[in-house]
């Protein structure tokens, strides 16, 4: 499957894969030097990304394990699915459960 991306603002960062044996691509937030997430709390970020998922397929997003080693954030909801027939800003929910 060929995944459709499509920005939805000029500073959209479109899905890398970081090193030749990444199994999966990165996504990035719109504007990452502005997150700040307090211990024990919640945000919900914006890529600014949408995708075209061919009917029968979907995307998982997974945390990075160097998120939750280093940082302790991790994803809210552990793995998040994005649907074909969805259409909207593709957003993540991350949790700090670190010290800082």
């Amino acid at each position: 499957m060929k995944l459709k991306i499509q920005k939805l603002c000029l500073d959209a960062i479109t899905p890398t894969y970081a090193t030749p044996g990444s199994a999966c691509f990165d996504l990035f937030s719109i504007d990452p030097d502005t997150i700040r997430i307090r211990p024990n709390c919640s945000a919900t970020i914006g890529t600014g990304l949408a995708f075209a998922i061919d009917p029968g397929w979907r995307v998982d997003v997974y945390s990075r394990s160097g998120h939750g080693f280093k940082n302790g954030v991790r994803l809210a909801n552990c793995v998040g699915k994005i649907d074909s027939d969805y259409r909207g800003e593709v957003m993540v929910r991350l949790t700090n459960d670190g010290t800082t």
